[in-house]
């Protein structure tokens, strides 16, 4: 089940399966092409970047820091970062859909993740090596997003990303039921949304009969 995250004027979904998912879901209501965004700011980015375990504190004074220095940059990143999730919603929509996503789109998504590929760095941990990314500029959230979204795309994972079954639901997750029939984003939200509008449909639809009758 998605968690939220943040204080008292923002509010982070999480914990839908991927962290390119999750960054997917800072924005609803593309289905009526009327974005809800909590993500406006390089503030709000790097909020939700240390919401999702991506930055340390110490990382996170940093990049607000060099946000400050350096306004131009961070707008470029901002906007980079934006596009890179749109790119990316698209693709796993499409999957989500049962369709091929579009060329250019998986070409601009490996764009991204070949600029993060550049930067990435091999650094032996305790028991193996492994490949990871230094906060050490302001488009390190955009790095870490597109590693997530290639991660997931190349993997068996990939066959287990869902759109939310609510019409007025545009989110995508990721299935991780052992029959793979998970249906919601969030059971409690969506899911209870739909039974309760079914529940009350058919007490309507049970009175008219009654009326009727009488």
């Amino acid at each position: 089940m998605a968690r939220s995250v943040g204080d008292k004027t923002k509010q982070f979904k999480l914990g839908v399966g991927a962290v390119c998912l999750d960054f997917c879901n800072t924005a609803a209501d593309r289905i009526t092409n009327e974005l809800r965004k909590t993500i406006r700011t390089y503030s709000n980015l790097i909020e939700w970047c240390k919401a999702a375990n991506l930055l340390t504190p110490q990382d996170y004074k940093r990049l607000a820091g060099l946000s400050f220095s350096q306004t131009k940059r961070t707008r470029r990143a901002l906007r980079k970062t934006i596009e890179l999730r749109e790119v990316i919603y698209r693709v796993f929509s499409s999957l989500a859909s049962g369709k091929t996503p579009e060329y250019g789109d998986l070409s601009l998504l490996t764009f991204f993740w070949s600029a993060a590929a550049a930067r990435m760095k091999l650094k032996k941990s305790a028991a193996a090596f492994k490949l990871s990314l230094d906060a050490d500029d302001l488009e390190y959230p955009l790095r870490r997003i597109a590693a997530s979204a290639m991660e997931l795309l190349v993997s068996d994972k990939v066959l287990r990303v869902r759109r939310c079954a609510s019409p007025t639901c545009d989110w995508l997750f990721l299935d991780q039921s052992k029959n793979r029939t998970r249906r919601w984003c969030d059971m409690q939200v969506c899911g209870s949304r739909l039974k309760s509008r079914r529940y009350y449909k058919k007490i309507r639809s049970s009175r008219r009969m009654t009326a009727q009758a009488d």
